[in-house]
């Protein structure tokens, strides 16, 4: 960690106010936010690219499969997994690419 940050880490466990508290935590997520969909937005996604679900959502359906992008959105991707018939409209940010 750096300097700057154990000195902010200091300053939030010295707060004792709630709505500052949340107000920070709300930034905070809106940061986040941004920043997952700015990665999102980096990568050109492109019509019969192959595409799976990132690690830490592996948990949702569909489990560790390839599948190939239909239809490129502005934030989701129509995707097919395994000539299933059913396509998945999943946002860019819980997809990475497969090489």
């Amino acid at each position: 960690m750096t300097v700057a940050m154990v000195e902010v880490l200091s300053e939030i466990n010295k707060m004792t106010d709630i709505e500052k508290l949340r107000t920070i935590n709300l930034r905070i997520c809106d940061r986040i936010r941004e920043l997952r969909i700015r990665e999102a937005n980096s990568i050109n996604w492109y019509i019969g690219q192959k595409v799976r679900l990132k690690p830490k959502h592996q948990n949702s359906r569909p489990f560790n499969k390839i599948g190939i992008v239909e239809k490129v959105n502005s934030v989701r991707l129509k995707v097919r997994f395994d000539k299933e018939p059913l396509v998945w409209n999943i946002p860019k940010t819980m997809l990475e690419t497969v090489d």
